[in-house]
């Protein structure tokens, strides 16, 4: 079992980046919030866990502990497999899922990807108490996306242009970009939210 590995990123994916360590290329799957934090060409630590399946092996890579910690506990729930947490992780920051268990928000655990209401419902029964001793209590202030903001450039372009070209930074086409934040476009959203709201659509559709 590896904890991390620290190595160049030589690749970024629409759902994975590929680290050289010494020579040797490692598949990570991983996270919106992670790919957002990769850079091509330059160093990067990731936190790993192996994942070994009667038919397959892969790595899961994340930029933060936090991801590690929500991960591993997701992964404890009926239903949720490695793929399905790393789209929760996706779609909302661990302070996002965190709140939204230990307020029993059953309907935002909902608008995760792969998450119904029964799955939601058992979320928060059986994580409730786990997360707050994991985490703690959970914080008065609303979370907001955790994105490296130099993709967002902060010039006088529209909130829609800013979320299209991050979204392009973290590998999506510009037709796949511009479709997704029409769908999710709102005027009362910015930028962050836009490009959280249309990472969510990306991820189900």
């Amino acid at each position: 079992m590896y904890e991390y590995i620290t190595g160049k990123v030589v690749n970024i994916n629409r759902d994975s980046i590929v680290i050289d360590s010494h020579g040797i290329g490692y598949v990570f799957l991983v996270s919106s919030m992670t790919i957002a934090q990769a850079v091509l060409n330059e160093t990067m630590k990731m936190y790993t866990r192996m994942i070994v399946r009667e038919d397959e092996i892969y790595l899961c890579g994340f930029h933060h502990m936090d991801e590690v910690r929500l991960f591993d506990l997701l992964r404890t729930v009926s239903k949720i497999g490695p793929k399905v947490a790393l789209g929760m992780l996706s779609f909302a920051s661990p302070e996002d899922i965190v709140k939204y268990i230990q307020t029993d928000d059953v309907v935002a655990l909902t608008k995760l990807p792969g998450i119904g209401k029964k799955t939601a419902e058992r979320v928060v029964l059986e994580l409730k108490d786990k997360i707050k001793k994991e985490f703690g209590e959970v914080k008065s202030k609303e979370s907001e996306l955790d994105i490296d903001r130099n993709i967002v450039d902060t010039g006088m372009r529209s909130t829609f242009d800013e979320a299209v070209t991050a979204l392009i930074s973290l590998g999506y086409t510009n037709e796949e970009a511009k479709n997704a934040c029409e769908r999710v476009f709102d005027d009362d959203y910015n930028t962050e939210m836009m490009i959280k709201k249309a990472l969510g659509w990306l991820m189900t559709n």
